[in-house]
C-alpha cells in the first residue's frame, strides 16, 4: 500500500477539524432555538429534495442512521411544525417528508446568516483569494463525494461478506 503524503496526513487532520468548528451549534440557536445539527441536515435534504419531498428511508440513509432515530428527528422537527408527512399515494406504506412553511422560513433565513457571516470573513481577502478559497473549497465539496462513493462501496462489500 502506497505511504500517505506529507498533504493527505495535513488534510487527513485538518477535515475532522473543521467539522468540528462548522457544527456552529450557538449560530444554529441564533436561528432557531433547540435545533440540532441532525435536524438542520434533514430540513437542508428537504429543500434541495426532487419533488419536495423525500421518503423517510432515503432520508436515513442520506444521514447514515437508521429508520427509527430519523423517525425520532422528523417527530420532533413535525412537533415544531417545520416539516410535514404526506402519504404516498402509489404506497402507503411509504411516508413522505416535505418542509412545512415554518421550515423553510428558518432554513431561507439559516443559509442568509451563514452568507453574511461567509462576506464578512471574506472580507479582508483579495478578490483573487476569495476565488482560490472557493475553487478549493469546490474541489474538497468534490473529494467528499468521493469518500462517500468509497464508504457507500465498503458498506455493500462487508454486507456481502456477512451474508
Amino acid at each position: 500500500m502506497n505511504r500517505p503524503s506529507k498533504q493527505a496526513k495535513r488534510i487527513s487532520v485538518l477535515i475532522p477539524q473543521i467539522g468540528k468548528n462548522i457544527r456552529i451549534a450557538t449560530f444554529i440557536d441564533s436561528v432557531r432555538r433547540g435545533l440540532t445539527l441532525s435536524q438542520v441536515t434533514v430540513l437542508l435534504l428537504l429543500k434541495e429534495a426532487r419533488g419536495g419531498t423525500m421518503p423517510m428511508g432515503q432520508i436515513a440513509h442520506e444521514l447514515g442512521v437508521s429508520l427509527p432515530t430519523t423517525s425520532g428527528l422528523v417527530d420532533r422537527l413535525y412537533r415544531e411544525g417545520l416539516v410535514d408527512r404526506v402519504v404516498n399515494d402509489r404506497d402507503r406504506r411509504v411516508v413522505l417528508v416535505r418542509l412545512a412553511t415554518r421550515g423553510r422560513t428558518v432554513i431561507q433565513r439559516m443559509l442568509r446568516l451563514f452568507s453574511d457571516l461567509l462576506t464578512r470573513l471574506l472580507a479582508d481577502l483579495t478578490e483573487a483569494e476569495q476565488e482560490s478559497l472557493a475553487q478549493a473549497v469546490e474541489r474538497v465539496f468534490e473529494l467528499s463525494l468521493a469518500i462517500r462513493e468509497e464508504e457507500r462501496q465498503l458498506g455493500e462489500q462487508l454486507a456481502d461478506t456477512a451474508s
